[in-house]
């Protein structure tokens, strides 16, 4: 789980995001963005500290850029429904994260199947927490009903799928 990390917004807050790729972060928009003022971070503002467990990390990177969904200040500051469906970002870092594999993405399984949560909660920001497993109940276009529980801080956090053979997939944004 070394591939999942704290997305740190300096004086703005912190989320959980996951690398797709050794150099680039999938986590969500409103982790990044404001809503109200419809700016997005300055990539001198975020960092990505991967594998972080008790004070220790694999990797903390500087954001080289910010990207977030094209649809998700349309809505303003309300966050409905039609914000959720955008509310998803990546962020390029400067360099790679050594040493460290990225997740694959892959399609949703269906439902009933078996997912896990990943995040650093706002309540243990030094300890990856995992939240498996969880079962998707249901399904709506890009919505997942899930019987996860999530807290603050785990804005972000992936939802991996694991297979029988051990293979993980990242299957969604918390």
């Amino acid at each position: 789980w070394r591939a999942v990390g704290l997305v740190d917004w300096r004086g703005k807050g912190r989320c959980t995001g996951a690398l797709i790729r050794p150099d680039v972060v999938l986590t969500a928009a409103h982790c990044v963005a404001d809503a109200a003022s419809r700016t997005v971070a300055d990539p001198s503002e975020i960092r990505f500290i991967a594998g972080r467990r008790d004070g220790f990390n694999i990797g903390v990177v500087q954001a080289k850029s910010v990207s977030i969904h094209p649809g998700y200040f349309a809505t303003g500051a309300s966050y409905n429904e039609r914000q959720v469906r955008t509310d998803v970002a990546k962020i390029t870092l400067r360099r790679p994260i050594p040493d460290v594999v990225a997740f694959r993405v892959a399609y949703t399984p269906p439902v009933g199947a078996e997912v896990a949560l990943l995040s650093y909660s706002q309540n243990r920001q030094s300890r990856l927490s995992i939240q498996a497993p969880c079962r998707i109940k249901g399904r709506k276009t890009e919505f997942l009903e899930l019987d996860c529980t999530s807290s603050p801080g785990a804005s972000g956090a992936p939802y991996f799928s694991i297979s029988r053979d051990g293979t993980v997939r990242l299957i969604g944004v918390n």
